[in-house]
C-alpha cells in the first residue's frame, strides 16, 4: 500500500517537486587544510562531485566554527570541491587552506 498526499484545486494540476537533498559539508571543510585525505574525505568529496552533477536540487550546508552554520551556491561549491580535489590529488609542500573559496569561510 503507498501513500499518496491528497492535493485538490491548482495544487492537484502542479507536478510533485523532489525535495532538495541536503548535503552537509562541514567534515570536508574541516579536513581541506590537510596535505592527504583520509578514507572518509575521499568518500565525502565523491558524494560532494556526485551530488554537483545530480539531476534533482541539492542544498549544500556546512558549520563554519566561529562563524555558524551557512548554506553555499552550487558554483562555490563546485570550486571548493575541484580545489580540494585538485590538491589532494597532487599535494604541495606548504599548501594553503582552500577555505577562502566558500563565501564566509576565509574569515
Amino acid at each position: 500500500m503507498s501513500v499518496v498526499p491528497l492535493r485538490v484545486g491548482a495544487a492537484a494540476r502542479q507536478p510533485l517537486r523532489p525535495a532538495p537533498i541536503q548535503f552537509d559539508l562541514s567534515r570536508l571543510i574541516a579536513r581541506a587544510r590537510h596535505p592527504t585525505p583520509t578514507g572518509i574525505d575521499r568518500v565525502d568529496l565523491a558524494y560532494a562531485e556526485a551530488l554537483l552533477g545530480a539531476a534533482r536540487p541539492v542544498a549544500f550546508t556546512g558549520r563554519l566554527p566561529g562563524l555558524g552554520q551557512f548554506r553555499f551556491e552550487p558554483r562555490a561549491v563546485a570550486r571548493f570541491v575541484a580545489a580540494t580535489a585538485a590538491r589532494w590529488a597532487h599535494p604541495a609542500p606548504g599548501a594553503t587552506p582552500l577555505l577562502h573559496l566558500l563565501p564566509g569561510a576565509g574569515r
